[in-house]
């Protein structure tokens, strides 16, 4: 199909002149999270609400097919995932021992005539490289937490600006990331990761990565006569399959000299949870570097809405007092960071009474964890896709507020909370454009010389800041298929 343009000044702009709220603000949510404005423009199309295969298949039309010949992946299959998955007993740096489950999500999808279940396989990519650097990336591809987003999404995208909120399945092939642009061009001089050995981390559990919980969501909730339906939340089931199989596949973290974990969207988040494990299996010698690309944090309104109640995402979906959040993280935050079961405990618990400063703390603790460690975050100032997901949280709690500016107040609120840390930079682009490190917008946009300064030893690195939104100088998004 011909590619639509990815245009996100439009509504942004129209946001922020006219002071759009109310009804028709909440009216315009699920347009607005999934790349629609009442006009037809695409806002939101990045990354097929954040996945990888769209990003390939544009870059098919850019790539030719001898630049795969340079560039093979291989897929590693961890086994069928849901109720009857292939077990994995590992150790974890600390001396406990875990069995891990690998699995994506099950989620609904529709058929003729019905409703089946999603593929539950896994699998990894691998591509060999420098021995002695080694980069793992972490796909991204929207999240779920309830009913609406885990079982209604997926059967009525038409109800959420015509996607899914999440990917339910590993869509990845070896021959579209053969293709993938940004850190995973191999065909490009100024990626500066070019020549590393790179690991591809899929995202199929709607869970940012972070769970190890199947949750049983009842159908009749969302309006559906599904009866309960369960989704293996598995993110780091997944992640740490991933890293207790790299030696077989023979790439040795223990043994590299630079190790970067980066992750896109959902997967900056899990780039966060991966870092800590990735770096206890790393040499005590190892330069390491940690991306968070689009991924800040905005799960809360602005702190400048006082009296306002905290929305309920982060009870349902990290932690909940009573112990019942959906994802399962608490059992995921590991103890050589964070310390003991009741110190984590106390870490979500303080998440809960402030999301948003949830994420400068877990910046907090791994910067203290390493301290000569490289981390950094990178995002636009008016995020489409971000903004589009602070909506529809905000949607089980609507206030009439314009969404875009009170984004943008906690987007920078949070970015100065973890500026202070020694280790910490981040790159805020003027755009709206989702990600960076899988498009060519890593490129375009300056990003790649910035995190080359950060890879390469004795480059001044120092945080970039575009300011308030100017949407009349937004670059244009990539074109994708639609």
């Amino acid at each position: 199909m011909a590619p639509m343009a990815n245009k996100g000044s439009t509504l942004i702009k129209h946001y922020i002149n006219n002071g759009q709220s109310g009804n028709t603000q909440m009216k315009n949510t699920s347009l607005l999270l999934h790349g629609h404005t009442p006009h037809g423009t695409g806002l939101l199309q990045r990354l097929g609400c954040c996945s990888l295969p769209a990003l390939a298949a544009a870059s098919l039309l850019l790539a030719g097919a001898a630049h795969a010949k340079n560039n093979d992946w291989e897929r590693v299959s961890l086994g069928p995932g849901g109720d009857n998955p292939s077990e994995i007993t590992t150790t974890l740096p600390d001396g406990s021992t875990r069995t891990l489950r690998p699995s994506c999500s099950g989620g609904p999808l529709p058929i003729e005539g019905g409703v089946t279940q999603a593929s539950t396989e896994y699998a990894f990519f691998v591509q060999k490289g420098n021995p002695n650097k080694v980069l793992i990336s972490l796909d991204g591809g929207g999240a779920c937490w309830d009913e609406a987003s885990c079982l209604l999404s997926p059967l009525r995208p038409d109800l959420f600006g015509g996607r899914s909120t999440y990917s339910p399945i590993v869509d990845e092939t070896s021959a579209s990331l053969a293709q993938a642009g940004g850190i995973l061009d191999t065909g490009n001089a100024k990626n500066p990761y070019k020549n590393y050995t790179k690991v591809f981390v899929p995202y199929c559990t709607g869970d940012i990565h972070w769970g190890s919980q199947d949750t049983t969501y009842n159908s009749a909730l969302a309006g559906l006569p599904l009866g309960d339906w369960k989704i293996y939340h598995r993110g780091t089931d997944n992640l740490l399959a991933v890293l207790d199989q790299l030696a077989d596949n023979g790439i040795d973290v223990g043994g590299a000299k630079n190790i970067t974990v980066a992750g896109a969207s959902a997967g900056g988040y899990g780039a966060n949870l991966a870092f800590a494990y990735v770096a206890e299996m790393a040499s005590h010698k190892a330069r390491l570097h940690l991306i968070a690309d689009s991924s800040v944090g905005v799960i809360d309104n602005p702190a400048a809405l006082p009296g306002t109640p905290p929305l309920p995402f982060y009870n349902t979906a990290i932690y909940s007092a009573t112990g019942d959040a959906n994802w399962g993280v608490e059992q995921n935050l590991p103890s050589w960071v964070f310390g003991e079961p009741a110190d984590v405990q106390q870490f979500l618990q303080e998440g809960s009474d402030n999301p948003l400063g949830f994420l400068p703390s877990l910046f907090q603790a791994l910067s203290e964890y390493k301290p000569k460690a490289n981390l950094a975050s990178i995002t636009p100032n008016t995020d489409s896709v971000q903004i589009g997901f602070y909506a529809l949280m905000k949607s089980a709690a609507p206030d009439g507020e314009n969404p875009v500016p009170q984004w943008y107040s906690a987007m920078a609120a949070i970015t100065a909370a973890t500026a202070s840390l020694p280790n910490y930079r981040f790159f805020i682009d003027n755009g709206s454009c989702h990600t960076y490190i899988f498009t060519e917008n890593f490129y375009s946009q300056g990003v790649a010389d910035w995190i080359s300064a950060m890879v390469k030893p004795g480059k001044a690195w120092d945080s970039v800041d575009a300011g308030f939104p100017n949407p009349a100088a937004f670059p244009d998004c990539p074109a994708l298929p639609r």
